[in-house]
């Protein structure tokens, strides 16, 4: 019965009066309108290039399976999804790849990064929890199957999407996503209280080696920042303490695949592979680990400047195969 009020809801916000359903629109309209509401409720906002908002269409003379909803990772942007929105697209869905909240906005005249709105411990559950809620209510209107896809935070997100309405998803597709940071609670709890400690909480949190290899990145053409703040760290925690809670309650038991990096410097693969371990329990769940040295950044060339991404066209099968047509792969690539 919720879902069947959320559906009413959003047709009637959508314009959809019994004169209008009575001429038999499409069944891709009212999920059409939703996107478009959605894009237009940003047109204000000042977003680099590789930050817009994308949707990859299926092709026009082939049958269309369903949609993806597509999530990128924390100071990022849709740009990484620049190589496996096509090829999921190419097999017959719609993949939608939002802009994370605060995220992808352009930098002032002499070139600082707006870090103004990304979320922070005071605004992370209305932020990241209200784009799930509204991803969720535009995926729900799509004709099809469903499937959410993460990297990263969005990852985390995908999660926390999937936990909010526990049968909209057929399957979900998690790529080196945010279940802890490296180093575990510890770290986590000094990043919290660094977030939140006044003085502290303005400080950047990567060194400037980073920032060297960052600029180098932006000077190749990553969309994104660089320079976030520790304030910005407790609302990557809050978020995944909330998928974790929720978890303690009841498990998700759609069909999974996770892929994630054996060099990962910036996630904890223990704790995923400790999930993955116990979440067999409750549904299908398979663990796909690149090997070669390969680092978080798995999804784009920007983020791999000078380094040769040896591991590209095998992971963009495995992903398009699970998430098109949930084939699982226990891999080791």
């Amino acid at each position: 019965m919720d879902r069947l009020n959320r559906i009413i809801a959003l047709l009637l916000l959508l314009g959809a009066a019994p004169g209008v359903l009575a001429e038999r629109p499409s069944p891709l309209a009212a999920f059409d309108a939703a996107w478009a509401g959605y894009q237009a409720g940003i047109a204000d906002v000042e977003l680099q290039f590789g930050c817009r908002p994308r949707r990859y269409r299926p092709p026009a003379d082939g049958p269309r399976r369903g949609a993806i909803l597509a999530l990128h990772g924390f100071s990022a942007c849709p740009q990484q999804f620049f190589q496996l929105g096509p090829e999921l697209a190419a097999r017959g869905y719609d993949v939608l790849v939002p802009i994370l909240p605060g995220h992808g906005l352009l930098p002032d005249e002499a070139g600082n990064e707006d870090l103004s709105t990304v979320p922070t411990a005071e605004t992370w559950a209305q932020a990241y929890g209200g784009l799930a809620v509204q991803m969720n209510d535009i995926m729900l209107l799509s004709p099809g199957q469903r499937v959410v896809v993460g990297y990263s935070l969005g990852g985390t997100l995908a999660i926390n999407a999937a936990f909010r309405d526990r049968e909209l998803y057929e399957r979900m597709l998690l790529i080196a996503p945010l279940i802890a940071i490296r180093g575990g609670e510890f770290v986590e709890f000094l990043g919290d209280l660094a977030g939140r400690f006044p003085g502290v909480r303005d400080w950047k949190v990567k060194p400037a080696s980073y920032q060297e290899i960052c600029d180098a990145w932006t000077a190749a053409g990553r969309a994104g920042f660089c320079d976030y703040r520790y304030e910005h760290v407790p609302a990557l925690i809050q978020l995944t303490n909330q998928n974790r809670d929720w978890g303690r309650k009841q498990r998700l038991s759609l069909p999974i695949q996770v892929i994630v990096a054996d060099a990962d410097s910036v996630i904890s693969n223990g704790a995923i592979e400790a999930l993955v371990a116990d979440q067999r329990q409750y549904g299908p769940v398979e663990l796909c680990m690149l090997r070669g040295g390969v680092p978080h950044e798995i999804l784009t060339p920007y983020e791999n400047v000078e380094r040769e991404m040896h591991w590209l066209d095998q992971f963009v099968s495995v992903a398009a195969a699970f998430a098109t047509q949930g084939v699982t792969d226990d891999c080791r690539i």
